[in-house]
């Protein structure tokens, strides 16, 4: 079922569109159910649906002379068991919708959006709008930072990480920002995960530090000066704490995936240990707050907003740092 709700005060123009969004959703996810995306999702983490509730919220209204632009978030609720349990867990996710709907008929022209499950749907120049993660900022060989990594001792333990501190801060905070900290809107993965870590006991330096924010609200820091880019972009959070000698490793299986430790995806085309090509368009920082069975680990993480969510580790291609 589809919950439509606004957190802002719209013109009346937004309710004549809203059963046509409500309808949309809908007819989209009941397709979704037998998309191949999502079937594939569901065999790799080995897991069943059993109930999805859905909440559209509307963040951005924009009406021109022909049509209005819709920006939202479609908030998934999907209720699973794992193969192997008897008992129900629920994981909640965020997927980020920019509709086009016409000025005349109030019919949805357009809809673009790209789920976690890997399954993207709209047109190219807007699929950065609502894409997972973060554009590439700084380039990054990961397989020369891994081999920098092995190399170098591991540093002496000079703080005490408690990892379910860092889990507990991502489970207050998922799905939305801290007062005193400043967020990066759509791409605020790894400032997110920098937090965490914080959190969970890491010390700010020169090199990975954020200012606090002295408003009753989390600002955007849309200038990007208040976050050093060590705190804020994946590749250079990667650099410095390979640096600091933190172990970099391809993550293929549970033994190398510990619990409140980051866990990343890299923007590239890479072939999974499963044989298949996966391809990323964007850098993307979650934090590993469980795992399940022998191929699953859970990830809480912003832009998109992610809670409990299972990640294969066979069929995606993806590097976690050891804290």
């Amino acid at each position: 079922m589809v919950k439509f709700n606004k957190n802002k005060k719209f013109n009346h123009k937004l309710d004549e569109v809203k059963d046509s969004i409500k309808s949309t959703l809908e007819t989209d996810k009941k397709k979704e159910v037998y998309n191949s995306t999502l079937e594939q999702w569901k065999k790799d983490c080995e897991f069943c649906i059993e109930n999805v509730n859905i909440e559209f919220v509307v963040s951005e209204v924009i009406k021109n002379a022909n049509e209005t632009i819709i920006t939202g978030s479609e908030w998934n609720q999907i209720d699973y068991r794992f193969n192997y349990e008897n008992s129900s867990r629920s994981m909640l996710f965020e997927t980020v919708h920019v509709i086009h709907v016409s000025e005349e008929s109030h019919a949805i022209m357009s809809d673009c959006y790209s789920e976690y499950t890997g399954y993207t749907h709209g047109s190219e120049n807007e699929i950065a709008r609502v894409q997972i993660g973060e554009e590439p900022k700084t380039s990054i060989n990961v397989d020369e930072l891994i081999a920098q990594s092995q190399k170098m001792e591991i540093a002496a333990v000079q703080y005490s990480y408690t990892p379910s501190a860092a889990i507990n801060y991502s489970e207050s905070w998922w799905n939305g920002f801290n007062p005193r900290f400043y967020n990066y809107g759509t791409s605020d993965c790894c400032n997110f995960i920098s937090q965490c870590l914080l959190s969970g006991g890491m010390s700010m330096t020169s090199t990975w530090q954020t200012q606090y924010n002295s408003t009753s609200s989390s600002q955007f820091d849309g200038s990007y000066s208040k976050s050093t880019l060590a705190w804020m972009c994946t590749s250079d959070f990667m650099n410095y704490w390979v640096s600091q000698g933190r172990h970099l490793t391809r993550i293929t299986s549970l033994e190398q995936a510990g619990s409140g430790n980051p866990i990343f995806w890299i923007a590239g085309t890479y072939t999974t240990s499963s044989g298949a090509t996966k391809s990323y368009s964007t850098n993307h920082n979650m934090l590993i707050v469980g795992a399940q069975n022998n191929t699953c680990v859970l990830v809480n993480a912003h832009s998109n907003a992610a809670y409990h969510m299972p990640i294969s580790l066979t069929t995606e291609y993806l590097y976690t740092l050891w804290f």
